[in-house]
């Protein structure tokens, strides 16, 4: 059986914190600038376009833009797999059938290290 995913990238600039941050990286503990390269992976059934990679990527806009008009998103405590997480909420809020397709959603600091999360 031969299953088709979109990938659709996209990036946001944010702060976030980590405020129980052990002392070998206490400077977690203290707001700090990310950007946040974010990756959704959505299962298709059509080959032609089903999901349109601008139509996410203006749905994903619309979320960030709700978040912080201004660009900079404060995202607090939050995870990158918190961040994901709520990401998927926020969006199946706008479409109603989101998580039959939505598969994961990647977010990655700055080009480093990231947190990636699987629906099935």
């Amino acid at each position: 059986m031969i299953k088709t995913y979109i990938t659709v990238p996209f990036q946001t600039h944010g702060l976030h914190m980590w405020p129980n941050a052990p002392s070998m990286v206490q400077f977690l503990r203290n707001k700090h600038y990310h950007v946040f390269n974010i990756e959704v992976c959505l299962e298709v059934q059509d080959d032609d376009r089903e999901l349109e990679f601008y139509t996410v990527r203006d749905l994903l806009s619309k979320y960030c833009d709700f978040l912080d008009p201004v660009g900079i998103i404060d995202y607090g405590s939050r995870s990158c797999e918190q961040i994901a997480k709520e990401i998927a909420n926020q969006i199946d809020d706008a479409c109603h059938n989101w998580f039959e397709v939505l598969r994961s959603i990647c977010v990655q600091e700055d080009d480093d290290s990231s947190a990636l999360v699987v629906w099935s």
